[in-house]
């Protein structure tokens, strides 16, 4: 029986079952499991499920009717084109 309500909810609307991590408790509906990465970042997986977390181990795996579990992960690094700047940041860097 899961314990995430959320997802127990999701099961029965989208008819998928989805295993929730007993560490990250991912994936999370919600989320939008969309993942930027700076140049050599390294993405944290779970240990459990080896999905990806963030810094306090919270799962950023999201979970769609449509798509099940949404894991899109974007890298970006210097010379890939215009990219508008940060705050705290100055054009280029």
């Amino acid at each position: 029986m899961r314990t995430n309500r959320l997802l127990q909810a999701f099961d029965q609307v989208a008819g998928l079952i989805i295993e929730s991590c007993s560490e990250c408790h991912g994936p999370t509906p919600g989320v939008s499991g969309v993942i930027v990465l700076w140049e050599k970042e390294e993405l944290r997986l779970c240990t459990a499920c080896q999905r990806p977390v963030d810094d306090a181990g919270a799962s950023l795996a999201g979970v769609s009717p449509t798509e099940g579990v949404r894991l899109h992960i974007v890298r970006v690094s210097k010379g890939m084109g215009y990219a508008p700047a940060l705050p705290g940041m100055r054009p280029g860097e």
